[in-house]
């Protein structure tokens, strides 16, 4: 059946748009394949590289979320910034004990990163792997950007 379609194209006449069109496409068919230049190949291996380098690869962890992200989605933010109440533990709320049942008595209860009584960080459930200390000793949070984005609208 292919080939009585085929024989059939064969033989009629084409249009002058139509043969115009069939023109090119043979002629694509017969500069096919072209090998690229030298030039358009060190390019497309220098972005190569340049998207897969361990620089373009690094990843931090997100204090907030605790997932790993590329460090071009790493926003770094003081704890001033925002609320930090967002980040407190559900039962506490300004070192009171406001649910009493939130965790199950028979269970131990999870120990916080930063359980030192002045630390600007205290009773914050954050990731210790997204939090570094400044020159000046301040107290940085490594933030991916959604996070960074809902904390600053107070969610």
């Amino acid at each position: 059946m292919l080939k009585k379609h085929i024989h059939l194209l064969k033989k009629t006449k084409l249009k002058p748009s139509e043969q115009a069109h069939e023109i090119h496409r043979c002629q694509l068919c017969s500069d096919w394949p072209q090998t690229p230049s030298s030039e358009l190949k060190c390019h497309l291996v220098q972005m190569f590289k340049d998207e897969t380098s361990s620089a373009k690869l690094a990843t931090f962890t997100c204090a907030c979320c605790a997932e790993s992200a590329l460090h071009a989605d790493c926003v770094i933010a003081s704890p001033d910034d925002f609320d930090l109440s967002l980040l407190h533990r559900p039962d506490h709320q300004n070192d009171q004990h406001i649910f009493n049942d939130y965790f199950d008595k028979d269970c131990p209860l999870p120990q916080l990163p930063f359980s030192e009584l002045d630390s600007p960080l205290h009773d914050l459930m954050i990731n210790p792997a997204g939090v570094r200390q400044s020159d000046t000793g301040k107290f940085q949070l490594l933030l991916c950007s959604l996070c960074h984005k809902k904390l600053n609208k107070g969610k």
